[in-house]
């Protein structure tokens, strides 16, 4: 996963973490009810470990690994989740999406939070989640339409590789990885949200 530093210090943010919030209590509703119940889930790219304290606090019985590739953002998660006292439901560390150390069929589900358009990979990002999820397990991810969303061009324009797609290319990659879409919604600004069952 790549970040420039401009992006590390605007996702370290008060601003972010703010803002983050909002988008959260916007879109995450719509998706909770697809999460099975006392799931143990995989968040990939965790930055500050909001998506999944924001989760666990709502996900009953629910238990997180969550992993990100940049230092200071696991050790800036660590800090979240043990402010928020969840150190014993989230365990957060480094971890890499195209190769995540983890055994086939270990996650009820996985989440990716405006994160897959870091990976310059998305495809094998997907088909690595699709490997460590269960049967039946659910991958619930926020990102950018590319064709309707000026974020992924100003990020090129800051020098940082990315994944640039579409719904509809993100569909197809989630398809051949073995997913089935249960609901994709859009948000405004080329903003979607998705979650997928593995057949």
């Amino acid at each position: 996963m790549m970040i420039s530093g401009i992006e590390k210090f605007y996702c370290k943010s008060r601003l972010h973490a703010y803002l983050w919030k909002l988008l959260a209590n916007r879109i995450f509703p719509d998706f909770l009810p697809y999460f099975p119940p006392s799931p143990f889930v995989l968040e990939i790219g965790t930055g500050q470990g909001l998506g999944a304290i924001f989760l666990a606090e709502r996900l009953e019985g629910s238990r997180f690994v969550a992993i990100d590739n940049e230092h200071d953002m696991v050790e800036a998660a660590i800090r979240n989740v043990g402010k928020k006292g969840l150190q014993d439901r989230i365990k957060v560390g480094w971890g890499d999406a195209l190769s995540l150390n983890f055994p086939d069929n270990s996650f009820d589900a996985a989440v990716s939070i405006t994160v897959l358009h870091h990976v310059p990979n998305y495809e094998k990002a997907i088909a690595e989640a699709a490997r460590v999820l269960k049967r039946g397990g659910i991958f619930f991810i926020v990102d950018f339409d590319f064709k309707a969303s000026i974020f992924p061009r100003l990020e090129i324009l800051i020098g940082r590789p990315a994944s640039i797609f579409t719904w509809s290319g993100m569909s197809d990659a989630l398809e051949k990885a073995g997913f089935e879409t249960l609901k994709v919604k859009s948000y405004g600004m080329g903003m979607f949200g998705s979650v997928s069952m593995k057949r």
